[in-house]
């Protein structure tokens, strides 16, 4: 779970982030999925800062 968390704080086309996201939680149990979209919140972070600049 840490490395896939670790390819996608790379910044990339959010929305293949966001493809590569669904697919992800589509496979993961209802307890994971919750964390996942806990972390997806905190990795819209970074790229709300990347548009800003």
């Amino acid at each position: 779970m840490k490395g896939l968390c670790l390819v996608l704080i790379i910044p990339i086309k959010p929305v293949f982030l966001l493809w590569v996201e669904t697919r992800v939680i589509g496979f993961l149990p209802k307890r994971d999925r919750i964390i996942v979209g806990f972390k997806k919140t905190w990795l819209l972070v970074p790229h709300s800062l990347i548009i800003d600049n």
